[in-house]
């Protein structure tokens, strides 16, 4: 009986110390791969390509945008969030539809997984002009970060971070399980990750 205790007490110990990554989340499988994919970018151009990898939605794809042939700059990066993230999408297996896709949009570097896109997040490494909202929020430690509704169903948010190089255009597709205040919660978390102008 002593023993039986002693190995229901271990099987608890090692449960309740499942290892955490150090964003504070063990649901994210391919946290490793994604700080990868982040690091390549940086170290291949010049920007501020940073993948915040949140503790509540999956990372359900990220691609590159291809620059026009005339332009210098480095390509723009897009990640999509999610819930209930399912299978890599099977075209996304084919080694021929990769090929034929990434040379029309742009180099595709995880997913596209299955799941509900709850946020569009553009990162360009080139800054662009001022935002005017028509509703702000109050977003402590920040200035008021402007937000509009641009669809007609008012079920879409666009707003922006800029940082010290470039910055995030974010598209927030709103739902019963993804509200205003989620997106800003998410505003929030993403401020918390990068480094916004002040």
């Amino acid at each position: 009986m002593r023993k039986i205790c002693i190995v229901i007490l271990v099987l608890l110990l090692s449960v309740g110390c499942t290892p955490q990554s150090n964003e504070g989340t063990i649901h994210e499988e391919g946290f490793s791969y994604i700080k990868t994919i982040e690091n390549e970018l940086k170290d291949e151009y010049d920007g501020d390509y940073n993948i915040p990898i949140h503790p509540e939605y999956e990372i359900l794809r990220v691609h590159l945008i291809n620059a026009l042939s005339f332009l210098t700059f480095p390509p723009d990066m897009v990640i999509y969030y999610g819930v209930n993230k399912g299978d890599l999408i099977e075209t996304f297996e084919d080694p021929d539809f990769i090929k034929s896709h990434e040379e029309g949009v742009g180099k595709n570097l995880y997913g596209l997984y299955e799941g509900a896109i709850i946020a569009q997040l553009t990162y360009s490494p080139v800054k662009g002009g001022e935002m005017d909202g028509d509703h702000f929020w109050s977003i402590n430690g920040y200035n008021d970060i402007p937000y509009v509704f641009i669809s007609p169903e008012q079920n879409k948010i666009y707003t922006k971070i800029d940082l010290e190089q470039g910055g995030y255009n974010i598209i927030f597709h709103l739902s019963d399980y993804f509200t205003e205040d989620d997106a800003k919660a998410f505003t929030t978390f993403l401020l918390n990750k990068v480094k916004p102008l002040s």
